[in-house]
Protein backbone atom coordinates (compact mmCIF):
# COMPACT_ATOMS: atom_id res chain seq x y z
CA UNK A 1 0.00 0.00 0.00
CA UNK A 2 1.22 3.57 -0.60
CA UNK A 3 2.35 5.44 2.49
CA UNK A 4 1.38 9.02 3.32
CA UNK A 5 4.67 10.94 3.41
CA UNK A 6 4.32 14.58 4.34
CA UNK A 7 6.59 17.06 2.52
CA UNK A 8 8.58 19.76 4.24
CA UNK A 9 6.18 22.34 5.59
CA UNK A 10 6.36 25.72 3.84
CA UNK A 11 4.11 28.80 3.81
CA UNK A 12 1.11 27.74 1.76
CA UNK A 13 1.83 24.02 2.18
CA UNK A 14 0.91 22.81 5.65
CA UNK A 15 0.29 19.19 6.58
CA UNK A 16 -3.46 19.85 6.49
CA UNK A 17 -3.29 21.26 2.98
CA UNK A 18 -1.18 18.35 1.75
CA UNK A 19 -3.66 15.89 3.27
CA UNK A 20 -6.58 17.75 1.69
CA UNK A 21 -4.79 17.55 -1.66
CA UNK A 22 -4.39 13.79 -1.19
CA UNK A 23 -8.09 13.42 -0.40
CA UNK A 24 -9.05 15.36 -3.52
CA UNK A 25 -6.44 13.91 -5.87
CA UNK A 26 -5.40 10.34 -5.04
CA UNK A 27 -3.44 10.33 -8.32
CA UNK A 28 0.06 11.80 -7.96
CA UNK A 29 0.34 14.01 -11.07
CA UNK A 30 -3.01 15.74 -10.58
CA UNK A 31 -2.30 16.24 -6.89
CA UNK A 32 1.03 17.90 -7.72
CA UNK A 33 -0.72 20.39 -10.00
CA UNK A 34 -3.34 21.11 -7.35
CA UNK A 35 -0.77 21.73 -4.60
CA UNK A 36 1.23 24.04 -6.88
CA UNK A 37 -1.88 26.02 -7.75
CA UNK A 38 -2.98 26.16 -4.12
CA UNK A 39 0.40 27.41 -2.93
CA UNK A 40 0.56 29.98 -5.72
CA UNK A 41 -2.91 31.24 -4.87
CA UNK A 42 -2.02 31.46 -1.17
CA UNK A 43 1.19 33.37 -1.91
CA UNK A 44 -0.57 35.64 -4.39
CA UNK A 45 -3.22 36.48 -1.83
CA UNK A 46 -0.61 37.18 0.85
CA UNK A 47 1.59 39.34 -1.36
CA UNK A 48 -1.37 41.47 -2.40
CA UNK A 49 -2.57 41.99 1.17
CA UNK A 50 -1.51 44.70 3.65
CA UNK A 51 0.03 41.98 5.82
CA UNK A 52 2.82 41.56 3.28
CA UNK A 53 4.15 45.07 4.01
CA UNK A 54 4.93 45.36 0.28
CA UNK A 55 7.80 42.90 0.49
CA UNK A 56 9.58 42.03 -2.73
CA UNK A 57 10.36 38.53 -3.94
CA UNK A 58 13.13 37.12 -6.06
CA UNK A 59 12.61 37.14 -9.81
CA UNK A 60 12.70 33.34 -9.96
CA UNK A 61 9.92 33.09 -7.37
CA UNK A 62 7.89 35.76 -9.13
CA UNK A 63 8.22 33.81 -12.37
CA UNK A 64 7.01 30.66 -10.64
CA UNK A 65 3.98 32.51 -9.29
CA UNK A 66 3.16 33.83 -12.75
CA UNK A 67 3.47 30.45 -14.44
CA UNK A 68 1.83 28.29 -11.75
CA UNK A 69 -1.45 26.61 -12.73
CA UNK A 70 -4.61 28.33 -11.58
CA UNK A 71 -6.98 26.70 -9.14
CA UNK A 72 -9.84 24.97 -10.93
CA UNK A 73 -12.59 25.65 -8.42
CA UNK A 74 -15.20 23.72 -10.39
CA UNK A 75 -13.00 20.61 -10.40
CA UNK A 76 -12.19 21.00 -6.70
CA UNK A 77 -15.88 21.29 -5.80
CA UNK A 78 -16.73 18.26 -7.93
CA UNK A 79 -14.02 16.22 -6.24
CA UNK A 80 -15.13 17.29 -2.78
CA UNK A 81 -18.61 16.03 -3.60
CA UNK A 82 -17.28 12.68 -4.86
CA UNK A 83 -14.89 12.30 -1.94
CA UNK A 84 -17.66 12.92 0.58
CA UNK A 85 -19.79 10.39 -1.26
CA UNK A 86 -17.05 7.73 -1.11
CA UNK A 87 -16.57 8.45 2.59
CA UNK A 88 -20.28 8.10 3.25
CA UNK A 89 -20.31 4.80 1.36
CA UNK A 90 -17.43 3.31 3.37
CA UNK A 91 -18.93 4.57 6.63
CA UNK A 92 -22.29 3.02 5.69
CA UNK A 93 -20.76 -0.32 4.66
CA UNK A 94 -18.68 -0.74 7.81
CA UNK A 95 -21.51 0.23 10.14
CA UNK A 96 -23.86 -2.18 8.36
CA UNK A 97 -21.23 -4.92 8.79
CA UNK A 98 -21.73 -4.97 12.57
CA UNK A 99 -25.54 -5.19 12.53
CA UNK A 100 -26.84 -8.70 11.70
CA UNK A 101 -30.05 -7.35 10.17
CA UNK A 102 -28.05 -5.02 7.89
CA UNK A 103 -25.24 -7.36 6.83
CA UNK A 104 -26.69 -7.83 3.37
CA UNK A 105 -26.25 -4.09 2.73
CA UNK A 106 -22.57 -4.03 3.75
CA UNK A 107 -21.29 -3.92 0.17
CA UNK A 108 -20.19 -1.38 -2.42
CA UNK A 109 -23.05 -2.31 -4.73
CA UNK A 110 -25.63 -1.71 -1.98
CA UNK A 111 -24.00 1.63 -1.10
CA UNK A 112 -24.13 2.65 -4.77
CA UNK A 113 -27.84 1.85 -4.89
CA UNK A 114 -28.47 3.99 -1.81
CA UNK A 115 -26.65 6.98 -3.30
CA UNK A 116 -28.65 6.55 -6.51
CA UNK A 117 -31.93 6.49 -4.56
CA UNK A 118 -30.93 9.40 -2.33
CA UNK A 119 -30.45 11.66 -5.37
CA UNK A 120 -32.97 10.35 -7.94
CA UNK A 121 -32.61 11.77 -11.41
CA UNK A 122 -29.40 13.66 -10.64
CA UNK A 123 -26.90 13.49 -13.49
CA UNK A 124 -24.01 11.11 -12.82
CA UNK A 125 -25.77 9.41 -9.91
CA UNK A 126 -26.65 6.10 -11.53
CA UNK A 127 -25.24 3.15 -9.62
CA UNK A 128 -22.82 2.06 -12.39
CA UNK A 129 -21.57 5.64 -12.78
CA UNK A 130 -21.15 6.02 -9.02
CA UNK A 131 -19.09 2.83 -8.87
CA UNK A 132 -16.87 3.76 -11.80
CA UNK A 133 -16.34 7.49 -11.33
CA UNK A 134 -16.67 7.90 -7.58
CA UNK A 135 -15.91 4.72 -5.65
CA UNK A 136 -13.20 3.33 -7.93
CA UNK A 137 -11.44 6.70 -8.09
CA UNK A 138 -11.67 7.50 -4.38
CA UNK A 139 -11.34 4.03 -2.87
CA UNK A 140 -7.63 4.69 -2.02
CA UNK A 141 -8.67 7.63 0.18
CA UNK A 142 -12.23 6.62 1.13
CA UNK A 143 -11.10 6.02 4.73
CA UNK A 144 -9.95 9.65 4.96
CA UNK A 145 -13.33 10.88 3.77
CA UNK A 146 -15.11 8.38 6.06
CA UNK A 147 -13.18 9.85 8.99
CA UNK A 148 -14.34 13.31 7.93
CA UNK A 149 -17.93 12.04 7.76
CA UNK A 150 -17.71 10.47 11.21
CA UNK A 151 -16.22 13.62 12.68
CA UNK A 152 -18.51 16.18 11.08
CA UNK A 153 -21.79 14.34 10.46
CA UNK A 154 -22.05 11.39 12.81
CA UNK A 155 -20.87 13.32 15.88
CA UNK A 156 -24.37 14.37 16.98
CA UNK A 157 -25.41 10.72 17.17
CA UNK A 158 -22.46 9.57 19.27
CA UNK A 159 -23.07 10.86 22.82
CA UNK A 160 -20.10 10.14 25.04
CA UNK A 161 -17.76 9.55 22.13
CA UNK A 162 -14.14 10.61 22.40
CA UNK A 163 -14.66 12.47 19.14
CA UNK A 164 -15.16 16.11 20.07
CA UNK A 165 -16.97 18.89 18.22
CA UNK A 166 -13.77 20.84 17.56
CA UNK A 167 -11.78 20.37 14.38
CA UNK A 168 -9.31 17.49 14.69
CA UNK A 169 -5.63 18.06 14.31
CA UNK A 170 -3.86 16.03 11.66
CA UNK A 171 -2.69 13.29 14.02
CA UNK A 172 -6.16 12.82 15.53
CA UNK A 173 -7.76 12.82 12.10
CA UNK A 174 -5.31 10.24 10.74
CA UNK A 175 -5.82 8.05 13.79
CA UNK A 176 -9.55 7.97 13.09
CA UNK A 177 -8.94 7.40 9.37
CA UNK A 178 -6.68 4.44 10.17
CA UNK A 179 -9.56 2.85 12.07
CA UNK A 180 -11.64 2.99 8.90
CA UNK A 181 -8.76 1.82 6.70
CA UNK A 182 -8.00 -1.25 8.78
CA UNK A 183 -11.67 -2.20 9.07
CA UNK A 184 -12.19 -1.70 5.34
CA UNK A 185 -9.23 -3.87 4.44
CA UNK A 186 -10.49 -6.62 6.74
CA UNK A 187 -14.17 -6.62 5.75
CA UNK A 188 -15.44 -8.51 2.74
CA UNK A 189 -19.05 -9.08 1.73
CA UNK A 190 -20.16 -12.69 1.28
CA UNK A 191 -16.60 -14.00 0.75
CA UNK A 192 -15.88 -11.40 -1.92
CA UNK A 193 -12.78 -9.19 -2.05
CA UNK A 194 -12.06 -6.77 0.78
CA UNK A 195 -14.00 -3.51 0.60
CA UNK A 196 -10.68 -1.63 0.50
CA UNK A 197 -7.75 -2.94 -1.54
CA UNK A 198 -4.73 -2.85 0.77
CA UNK A 199 -2.38 -2.49 -2.20
CA UNK A 200 -3.99 0.84 -3.17
CA UNK A 201 -5.14 2.41 0.09
CA UNK A 202 -3.05 5.26 1.48
CA UNK A 203 -1.68 4.41 4.90
CA UNK A 204 -0.56 6.81 7.63
CA UNK A 205 2.61 6.03 9.55
CA UNK A 206 2.39 5.28 13.24
CA UNK A 207 4.54 8.32 13.91
CA UNK A 208 1.94 10.56 12.26
CA UNK A 209 -0.95 9.17 14.34
CA UNK A 210 0.76 8.74 17.74
CA UNK A 211 0.11 9.61 20.49
CA UNK A 212 -3.51 10.14 19.42
CA UNK A 213 -5.55 6.96 19.52
CA UNK A 214 -9.23 6.81 18.74
CA UNK A 215 -11.68 4.54 20.53
CA UNK A 216 -14.18 4.86 17.69
CA UNK A 217 -16.20 1.68 17.28
CA UNK A 218 -18.57 0.67 14.52
CA UNK A 219 -21.97 0.45 16.18
CA UNK A 220 -24.39 0.62 13.29
CA UNK A 221 -24.56 4.42 13.54
CA UNK A 222 -26.59 4.97 10.38
CA UNK A 223 -29.33 7.50 9.82
CA UNK A 224 -32.71 5.79 9.59
CA UNK A 225 -33.37 7.41 6.19
CA UNK A 226 -30.43 5.53 4.67
CA UNK A 227 -31.53 2.25 6.26
CA UNK A 228 -34.97 2.76 4.73
CA UNK A 229 -33.39 3.42 1.33
CA UNK A 230 -31.32 0.25 1.66
CA UNK A 231 -34.35 -1.86 2.46
CA UNK A 232 -36.27 -0.36 -0.43
CA UNK A 233 -33.50 -0.99 -2.98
Amino acid sequence: MPNIIFPRVTPGLTRSIFLFGLQLYPEDEARGRFLDSFQAAAWGHFLSSPASFNITVEARFAAWLASAPKLDNADVNSRIQKGKMAGFMLHFILNCSVVPDLLRYASVSAACRIVERAWPGKRGFKRDTIKRFTWDLYEPVAHLWAAWYAWRVELERLPGSVIGPEEPDVAEFLSLAETFRIAGEQWSHENGPSILDSTKTWKASEADTAPHKTSYAFKGAIHQDFIDLARAS
